[in-house]
């Protein structure tokens, strides 16, 4: 994770996490790579930042443990387990 990090990409894959995996909506600013902006409602219910809370506390234990692999499974999720290629045709 650090090399993301490094490369300013880590952020937006906690966004795209967050988005995916727990139907949170937050952005990276774009002047600041180590920023998540929470874009909540102008108006919202205690029930809806407690779910907020929770899905940043199942988000906090992956990136502390560097577990690329979960944050990122939301993107592999849909994915072929393998890929056949196709046999060359002869010229």
């Amino acid at each position: 994770m650090g090399l993301l990090a490094e490369q300013k990409l880590l952020t937006p894959l906690i966004a795209s996490h967050l988005l995916n995996a727990h139907k949170v909506r937050v952005a990276p600013p774009l002047n600041g790579a180590s920023v998540i902006r929470i874009q909540a409602p102008l108006i919202i219910n205690q029930s809806e930042a407690d779910f907020l809370l929770r899905a940043i506390e199942k988000t906090l234990p992956i990136i502390a443990a560097g577990d690329t692999i979960a944050l990122i499974a939301h993107l592999l999720a849909d994915q072929p387990a393998t890929t056949q290629l196709l046999p060359r045709k002869p010229k």
